[in-house]
């Protein structure tokens, strides 16, 4: 969780500042100081979810440290019929660059699906 990745935060910049630069301290003391405020305590975006009306495809690894299957599933669920999930074995928290052949691949078949569905006729 946060408080864990505090713990670790000298062991984590390095390897955030490949992706965020000389901001990569301040956006992850904005990030940890967010969810540890009492006011994020019980927020929730689930009950947003069934306002997303365009088709989803919603990507997680399987090793993600930070995100589970459960909470893509909830995210599935809560948009509704026009959203997918899709697990990649052995990836962490990053898909698009951990397993860039495999997103780009199962993006293609989603997109191509999602417009052969729009220009059907409907039945």
């Amino acid at each position: 969780g946060i408080r864990d990745a505090l713990s670790r935060k000298a062991f984590l910049l390095p390897k955030l500042a490949r992706f965020h630069g000389d901001k990569t301290e301040a956006l992850f003391d904005a990030w940890a100081d967010t969810w540890l405020d009492g006011h994020f305590q019980d927020w929730s975006m689930e009950s947003l979810l069934p306002r997303i009306t365009c088709p989803a495809l919603i990507i997680q690894g399987s090793e993600d440290q930070y995100g589970t299957m459960e909470q893509v599933r909830r995210i599935v669920n809560g948009i509704g019929p026009g959203a997918e999930a899709f697990e990649i074995k052995q990836c962490g928290h990053i898909p698009h660059r951990q397993a860039e052949g495999i997103v780009l691949e199962k993006m293609a078949v989603f997109i191509e699906k999602t417009l052969r569905a729009s220009t059907s006729p409907a039945k």
